[in-house]
């Protein structure tokens, strides 16, 4: 879909609210306005640009960013419209959210999602300049989106050192098992706070505590029921 096709379906974006950043929304009308044509959708599918994009943009918590200010609601894949008409607009609405978000992406990811400025007077941190529709024209035009996306982040080794940590931290907190500590159970009673606790008992056995009841562990491990054996 391009040229007329894609001026017939902006013209339905009407009653369309997207949530945008002043600049950001600015950037979007020029650049359209100029380039009147689909940066991730070819024919009336997603290609290959939006998909490695929304990727990108699901990554972001491994650079510290939040997901959730980058989510876009993608068109569901191999969905098949008796209506074109409605299938156009569904497609220039997540074009539209799409280039918002990844244009908040690239923002974000060279000057920070917190402006250092708004929080203490104390700062006065110039912004580095980012030309918004120079990196539309860049996405229009490039197979390499993951890799021009990712090169707006610092690339110097002190960064990579604190993803690196920040990799690490993740990690700890998604290993990190919290059970209630109100949980109080009788042979024969169930919760299902009881697998956690099991897991917990698990890590800490030493190999004499292990031989002994690492078996029963095991076997009753993602039981809620709390069976005499333990």
């Amino acid at each position: 879909a391009t040229g007329a096709a894609f001026r017939d379906a902006v013209a339905s974006l009407g009653d369309y609210e997207l949530l945008a950043e002043p600049d950001i929304a600015k950037a979007l009308i020029e650049y359209y306005s100029a380039n009147p044509d689909f940066i991730w959708i070819s024919g009336i599918s997603l290609n290959s640009r939006a998909q490695d994009a929304v990727r990108v943009l699901g990554e972001a918590s491994s650079y510290g960013l939040t997901p959730a200010d980058y989510t876009v609601e993608v068109p569901a894949a191999g969905a098949s419209s008796t209506d074109a008409n409605a299938q156009l607009k569904e497609l220039v609405r997540f074009e539209m959210a799409l280039s918002a978000r990844v244009l908040r992406y690239a923002h974000d990811a060279q000057n920070g999602r917190v402006d250092p400025n708004r929080m203490t007077g104390y700062y006065d941190f110039p912004a580095k300049p980012l030309d918004l529709q120079g990196v539309l024209k860049t996405l229009a035009h490039t197979q390499q989106v993951r890799t021009y996306l990712e090169s707006r982040h610092p690339q110097n080794a002190e960064y990579q050192a604190l993803r690196v940590e920040l990799e690490a931290l993740q990690a700890s907190a998604e290993n990190e098992i919290v059970v209630d500590p109100k949980l109080l159970l009788k042979p024969g009673e169930t919760s299902p706070e009881l697998p956690k606790l099991l897991t917990l008992i698990a890590r800490n056995l030493d190999d004499e505590m292990g031989g002994a009841y690492g078996e029963v562990l095991s076997r009753l491990a993602t039981s809620d029921v709390y069976d005499p054996e333990l």
